[in-house]
């Protein structure tokens, strides 16, 4: 009786692990389970904010290394353009087998000259490594200035 009175509350390690263990499963699942959509969302903000290093994270490019990819990003964001300023919508998203997508867009490059009319691009993505990526070299050119070749 008082062995049991001891053990009342208290959790066996094998049981506290199981638990750790599963939680960590959840996490890295849910960490690691990115959609199309979520990745044309992130692509489209590092744009935007010009963020050399996240655009070359979620960009695949040819047979370009990752360092020439940050150079071509560089100057794409930095020196070509700038300025480019521009509001964006995430539309439907088209799985094209297990490892390609297609994101619609729907982008306005003059949000502020008070032409609403958005453009409509489709942004192919890759899976690449596990994680969904953007095909930049399939992105039509007229969805931003000196895009990345």
């Amino acid at each position: 009786m008082e062995a049991m009175r001891l053990q009342q509350g208290r959790m066996h390690w094998l049981t506290m692990l199981a638990l750790v263990a599963l939680v960590a499963l959840l996490v890295a699942v849910v960490l690691s389970g990115a959609t199309p959509a979520s990745a044309a969302s992130d692509f489209m903000l590092a744009l935007a904010r010009g963020d050399v290093d996240r655009l070359t994270d979620l960009s695949v490019l040819g047979e370009e290394t990752r360092g020439e990819m940050r150079s071509q990003w560089e100057f794409s964001t930095k020196v070509a353009a700038p300025n480019y300023r521009f509001t964006w919508t995430i539309g439907e998203t088209r799985k094209q087998g297990a490892n390609e997508a297609g994101v619609r867009i729907e982008m306005n490059s003059t949000p502020f000259s008070g032409d609403t009319t958005p453009d409509r691009f489709d942004l192919p993505l890759v899976k690449e490594g596990g994680k969904w990526k953007v095909h930049v070299q399939a992105i039509n050119r007229e969805f931003f200035p000196c895009l990345p070749r």
